[in-house]
């Protein structure tokens, strides 16, 4: 009888000894599961928090971008007003002359139809407001 418990004992303690070994398989393979799922958790905050800074960075930067064009602009715009009329005074001043609009594209090298529509748009306000005709845009100014 005493062997037959002796190999009982033996028995048990391969046993738990089994257990253990697949116990610390068991816990070594959580560990490195949860190492794992730690550092996707990890990697994704951090590309959640670059993608949300470079975001940022681009409204900041087309914010920026939209400021610079309105300047630009407003300079564009100041220096044309500025500008226009000194353009209008010599057109008024050729037409005056009776100079013709084909003439003039020469003369200045502005496109011929830069110069008609120019000397029309500078008489018109000399007009009272009317719209400008042929007549009005100065003495042969759109004949050739």
């Amino acid at each position: 009888m005493g062997s037959k418990t002796n190999r009982a004992v033996t028995a048990r303690q391969q046993a738990r000894q089994r257990w253990a070994a697949l116990t610390a398989d068991r816990a070594a393979r959580d560990s490195r599961i949860e190492e794992a799922a730690a550092a996707v958790i990890d990697a994704a905050e951090q590309l959640a928090a670059i993608t949300g800074h470079a975001a940022e960075e681009r409204a900041a930067a087309h914010a920026a971008y939209d400021a610079a064009v309105a300047k630009i602009d407003r300079a564009e715009n100041d220096a044309l007003g500025a500008a226009e009329p000194a353009l209008a005074a010599g057109l008024a001043a050729l037409t005056g002359e009776g100079v013709k609009a084909a003439d003039i594209a020469s003369l200045t090298g502005l496109p011929l139809a830069d110069v008609r529509r120019l000397t029309v748009k500078a008489a018109a306000p000399a007009d009272s407001g009317a719209p400008a005709t042929r007549e009005g845009a100065g003495a042969g100014a759109d004949s050739e």
